[in-house]
């Protein structure tokens, strides 16, 4: 059957999940003609599973269209016979004009269980498929050799500058936690380096928090994350999280929230987590319309501080705990899983 697929291919959030959730219905058996919502980067075009997917042109208004976007956007795309939607959102109450359009669609696909839960007590009527974000397990494996080799044990941020992946708390807490004389550093990779640079020389005189600059392809990413001792990912909300699920894959351990879609992979036997110290309202949230007057989870420095001192500390402990997580996601969130629950997908729609 041939798959009509809209959606980003540039690496972020978006992009990331599509690239895999195609590969995965590639898998099952099925063509895909991959509409890019983006300028498609040309590099991309030869690597898997671009390589295996018709890009553009024509498409055959009697096929499955899956829309893997934010719901604005589905009034430019034009409707097939049936019209499949992604839906994720990243703290409670999903927007009501959200809801609306996503119920104008024949099913709905989230990737964890706090998103089935959101949209569907904020109204969704039309099917809902759990099928979470998956991962190509050849390419995140704990064989991947570390891209750099560090003389400090590393924490490593990855993601984007925004005040919901809580990076500055997390900053801040390192501040206060760690001394010069220690054998520890802190890395930071992000999309906006100039900003993490200025913030942390507002707040710290410390030579041990780095911001990485050099550019990664999607290749070189899992030898960059394996370089890390640690993951450190101090969220308030994620409809997902792929950070923390790659780096579980490679048997990175991990500190990350528990709260909202982490929790399809992080749990008390699998990383090290971060606990909802209250709701904050907040009237905005990163300049992002959906995100006006929300509740947040709330993670205090304090927190985050024994966090990263207990992994310091507890390095064999951590590493058993690690290879859990690692087990874990292994079984869970391969291609082969998400393949058969998109198969399911199908045979129901048809």
């Amino acid at each position: 059957m041939l798959i009509r697929y809209c959606a980003y291919t540039s690496y972020s959030g978006y992009g990331f999940a599509a690239k895999n959730y195609i590969a995965a219905i590639l898998r099952a058996g099925h063509q895909v003609q991959l509409e890019p919502l983006d300028n498609f980067p040309e590099k991309n075009q030869n690597s898997y599973p671009y390589n295996q997917v018709t890009i553009g042109g024509k498409f055959d208004p009697n096929t499955f269209s899956i829309i893997h976007t934010i719901p604005e956007m589905h009034r430019r795309l034009h409707k097939t016979t049936k019209t499949i939607a992604v839906a994720v959102y990243e703290t409670w109450m999903p927007p009501a004009h959200w809801v609306a359009i996503l119920n104008q669609s024949d099913a709905i696909i989230v990737p964890s269980q706090f998103n089935w839960d959101i949209f569907k007590e904020a109204g969704i009527k039309k099917p809902i498929f759990y099928i979470p974000h998956c991962l190509d397990m050849a390419q995140y494996t704990p064989d991947v050799a570390p891209l750099h080799q560090y003389d400090k044990f590393t924490f490593l941020f990855l993601g984007s500058w925004r005040n919901r992946k809580g990076c500055k708390t997390l900053i801040e807490a390192w501040m206060n936690e760690f001394s010069p004389n220690e054998p520890v550093q802190l890395v930071i990779k992000t999309d906006k380096p100039s900003d993490a640079e200025t913030f942390i020389r507002h707040v710290t005189k410390s030579s041990l928090v780095f911001v990485a600059k050099d550019r990664y392809t999607d290749e070189q990413i899992p030898g960059f994350i394996k370089s890390a001792d640690c993951v450190v990912l101090p969220t308030i909300g994620e409809a997902f999280g792929y950070t923390g699920l790659q780096a579980m894959a490679l048997d990175v351990p991990v500190i990350i929230t528990n709260y909202s879609g982490c929790q399809e992979y992080a749990n008390a036997n699998t990383a090290t987590l971060l606990e909802s110290e209250g709701i904050v309202d907040h009237k905005g949230m990163d300049g992002i319309p959906q995100f006006s007057n929300k509740k947040w989870v709330n993670i205090s420095s304090h927190q985050i501080a024994e966090r990263l001192r207990y992994v310091f500390s507890h390095q064999k402990e951590i590493k058993e705990k690690s290879y859990q997580g690692f087990l874990y996601v292994r079984d869970k969130f391969g291609y082969n899983k998400a393949s058969v629950a998109f198969q399911t997908l199908f045979d129901n729609l048809l």
